[in-house]
This record gives C-alpha cells, structure tokens and sequence, in this order.
C-alpha cells in the first residue's frame, strides 16, 4: 500500500522528520499508526513513534528529489557508557541557515558544504578573508530545547595564525555567555573540541537557543568549521 505525504518547494532551505506516529487509542478498523511528517531534524526521544527518515530539501523552488530522503542511522545495540565522544550530536537548525552578521573590516568569504552520510553530521565551511584587511563576521546556529538542557558544545574547526574562533552560547532569555577565556588560534588543522555548556543557563523546553561563534581573520587567513552541534551529555567534567 503506498503513501504519500506533501512537501512545499520552498524557496528557503527546509528539513523534515518522516516518521510513524502511534495512536494511542484501539479503534476498530483503525490504523496503529500514522504516517506524519514534522519540520526540523527531531530524535526518536522526542518522536512517539518509529522515525522513517529525513529530507532535508536545499530551497530553491525546485522539485522534490528521492536524493533529498536520508534514512536514519542504524541504532548501535548494546552498553554504552556516556562519553563526550559517544553522546549524541544535535545540529544546528538548518531551515533558514545559520545567522551572519558582518562585524567589522573586510568581508569574509564563505565557502559551505553540507553532508549528513555518516555518523556525526557533517558540514564544511570555509571562513576566509581575502581583503588587504582584516576582518570579521559573527555566526549564530539556531538549536530547540526538548525535555533535557544541552550539556557541551561539540565542533571540529581549524583556525590559522591570525585568524581567531570566539565561542558562546545564547541561552532561552537571551543571555551570552563566552565559552572560552582565550579563542582558538593557530591550530589551522581540523581538530575536535568538547567545550562546556554554563550549567546556570536558562534552557526552556521548545524555546530556541544559540551557539555564537565570533570569526576574525588577517589578510589571506582563514577559519575551517567542519562538524558543530550540542549534545545533552552533562557528567561532571
């Protein structure tokens, strides 16, 4: 029997979860669940029912691909201790992108690539300032709240000599937080940092909060964001 779900072609970026919701009512003749489609990347604990997949549609207007449908990841079976490594990555909001401000001087170049294939979400982004300047640009990645509070920042970035990565996080009301007391400089490979999250923030179920990160660069200097997202891991440290 097939199914079918409407999805607008919108200009904008949107992505979908796909999923089987289950009634929580026996009716006769009735189905034990039904097909539903939601905006936003959400997880099988926010999900009352069995998650079918993603699609994650780039804007444009254009058509409805199969390309744009991602199935979920595989579930891993067995004892796992809670780590910083293995908890589970939450990405940013990508229905409208992430937020860029320009702040000061030159502008900054920006390069993205977005890939989702594997086990921690992917993204490339190159930062890079190709002025006689130097200059900046501030980024804010949307995220929602679910029952928990996040707990760390996750991210894989590379800044060059002269190019700097400031991180903080924009709590439910609003406030900034730095995350770091110096910013990342001078590591241009692509390395993983677990940073975390101030334990005082205010974090309201279904409100939206931000990860800031303030990016400055030298003349011919660049900043590499490869990976970033939250997770709800909150073990002491």
């Amino acid at each position: 029997e097939s199914k079918f779900l409407t999805i607008a072609n919108s200009a904008s970026p949107q992505d979908y979860t796909v999923y089987y919701q289950h009634e929580n009512v026996n009716i006769s003749g009735g189905d034990a669940a039904i097909l539903t489609i939601q905006s936003g990347l959400l997880t099988s604990d926010v999900v009352e029912g069995v998650i079918l997949g993603y699609v994650r549609y780039p804007g444009g207007g254009g058509p409805i691909s199969a390309s744009y449908f991602i199935q979920p990841f595989p579930a891993k079976i067995g004892k796992v201790e809670p780590t910083r490594q293995n908890a589970n990555w939450i990405i940013p909001i990508k229905q409208t992108g992430y937020l860029t401000t320009s702040i000061s001087g030159a502008p900054i170049t920006v390069t993205d690539t977005y890939d989702t294939g594997g086990p921690t979400p992917q993204m490339y982004s190159k930062f890079r300032n190709n002025a006689l300047v130097t200059g900046g640009v501030v980024l804010h990645f949307p995220f929602k709240v679910y029952e928990r509070p996040y707990g760390l920042l996750q991210m894989i970035i590379g800044a060059d000599i002269n190019a700097t990565v400031m991180p903080s996080f924009i709590d439910s009301d609003g406030v900034l937080t730095s995350l770091l007391i110096t910013a990342i400089t001078g590591i241009p490979s692509l390395t993983f940092y677990s940073i975390e999250l101030p334990r005082t923030s205010q974090q309201d179920p279904n409100s939206l909060v931000y990860l800031r990160l303030e990016i400055n660069a030298a003349p011919s200097r660049e900043v590499k964001l490869q990976a970033i997202g939250l997770n709800e891991y909150n073990l002491p440290i």
